[in-house]
């Protein structure tokens, strides 16, 4: 995968931007586009979020594919009629929004915005509503005509702010029919400068919160769990949400799976137990660090982050074991990596292969491993020799002491969040391969048996 360094620089003002505009709310908060935070608390109150009827035997299926700042991203209708439109995925963040007609002044497309007027399930959210004061997570004020208004920043330089609205969204299921159910989110009037540098038209938050567009299906009766995968060769993949199953025993056998790891200072994150990370066939390990005492540490998977971050400690230990594997390479500078955190950069021949090692392999708890990159290829225009770069940074040049692994070591992976066996999934035989996927047999499914059967079949239980 070659990245041009307009694109990095994009990743970058992303990346930066976040850290500051997190860092007042939680410690974790600080990376990708509204980086991390308390554990999946009981639904209190289902009606905040009333579906028309409850579909929880369905499997929900999104296009999954890289935003303008190397982010994972999906395809999801709003309003009625429905309006397609794409949206950041953000597992760290349990809030959404999308781009309404007036946030836009210059260099958007008008289909990358929302038009409110033209849907007629629209719904301001009135003040002191409980769908209103749900929204923790952001500034919330009463706005205009008593509505429910919001604020929220990345950074110095972008945020978002609009009013809390209600609407339908409409995605496909694996069953190839369309599915509506009522979403909570906010309609952003003044967004702009943040669409520009992604090119979506917002965010869809998928932490462990109630109010995240996870936690809302949830609440709707959907199973609290997704699978996705992006394949490197057409950055074109899929997403599936719910009650879906992996179709046969080789395929759910390929599947390698660890502990979900709860950390009490950011509850709504996706933690995960990375044990150690080994070269060349286990040749040479660098074990990683949990929680410190303080909260901070420990190793999250993220959406809004491109490249992999590792702490001080491990970082330093890793660069100088791959060093052991280039001696034969003269190492390069480069200012993007610099100011992406990352320490190692050397230029090959335009013909050439990466250099050893070309894959890490990452150990979690319960003995999962997956290969991961070690290089991305930076393009700097140099058409004699190209530029190589790792594919890890060190995370204290560019935010807290955390370990991140992002969304350019994600790439050919299944990756599932089982949010109920509070376990994460990962399968490495390709997307084509793994992502065949069919809807479980459930209670609801029964109601659509013949009602001879039924009574049939309740007479035997007799």
């Amino acid at each position: 995968m070659k990245i041009s360094c307009v694109a990095i620089v994009l990743l970058l003002v992303t990346f930066a931007g976040c850290i500051q505009g997190q860092r007042a709310r939680t410690p974790y908060r600080n990376r990708g586009v509204g980086f991390f935070p308390p554990n999946r608390t009981p639904i209190v109150n289902t009606n905040l979020f009333l579906p028309s009827s409850r579909k929880s035997s369905q499997a929900l299926e999104a296009s999954f594919f890289f935003d303008g700042a190397l982010n994972f991203a999906m395809d999801l209708s709003l309003g009625t009629p429905p309006q397609p439109l794409n949206f950041t995925l953000a597992v760290d963040s349990g809030f959404s929004w999308v781009a309404c007609s007036s946030s836009c002044a210059i260099n958007c497309t008008t289909a990358s915005l929302f038009q409110p007027g033209l849907s007629t399930s629209h719904t301001k959210l009135p003040c002191g509503s409980p769908s209103c004061s749900a929204f923790s997570a952001v500034s919330t004020s009463c706005g205009p005509s008593s509505s429910c208004s919001y604020n929220t920043s990345y950074g110095t330089n972008f945020s978002s702010a609009g009013d809390l609205v209600s609407d339908i969204a409409t995605m496909d299921s694996v069953r190839n029919r369309k599915v509506a159910a009522n979403l909570s989110l906010g309609c952003g009037r003044d967004s702009g400068g943040l669409l520009e540098l992604l090119d979506t038209s917002g965010f869809v938050g998928f932490d462990k919160g109630n109010v995240s567009f996870m936690g809302q299906l949830s609440a709707l009766g959907y199973r609290s769990k997704f699978i996705y995968c992006l394949p490197s060769d057409t950055f074109r993949g899929k997403l599936v949400i719910g009650n879906y199953k992996l179709r046969n025993a080789s395929i759910s056998s390929s599947m390698a799976y660890t502990p979900m790891i709860t950390n009490p200072q950011a509850a709504e994150l996706y933690f995960i137990n990375l044990s150690t990370i080994s070269i060349d066939k286990n040749k040479f390990q660098v074990p990683i660090q949990g929680f410190l005492s303080n909260g901070t540490g420990g190793t999250v998977i993220d959406t809004t982050t491109f490249l992999s971050y590792l702490t001080s400690d491990f970082y330093t230990q890793l660069v100088q074991a791959i060093k052991n594997y280039t001696t034969n390479l003269v190492e390069v500078s480069s200012s993007v990596a610099d100011a992406l955190g990352v320490e190692l950069c050397y230029n090959i021949s335009a013909n050439s292969d990466f250099p050893p090692p070309a894959t890490l392999t990452y150990h979690f708890l319960g003995g999962a491993g997956v290969e991961v990159s070690t290089w991305f290829l930076l393009d700097d225009s140099d058409s004699v020799n190209n530029t190589i770069c790792m594919a890890i940074g060190r995370s204290e040049s560019v935010g807290p002491n955390l370990n991140v692994i992002g969304t350019y070591q994600q790439l050919d992976l299944t990756v599932e969040y089982d949010l109920e066996q509070m376990r994460y999934g990962f399968g490495a035989q390709g997307c084509n391969t793994t992502m065949v996927v069919d809807v479980n047999t459930s209670s609801a499914e029964f109601s659509k048996k013949p009602l001879w059967l039924m009574l049939l079949l309740v007479l035997l239980t007799v």
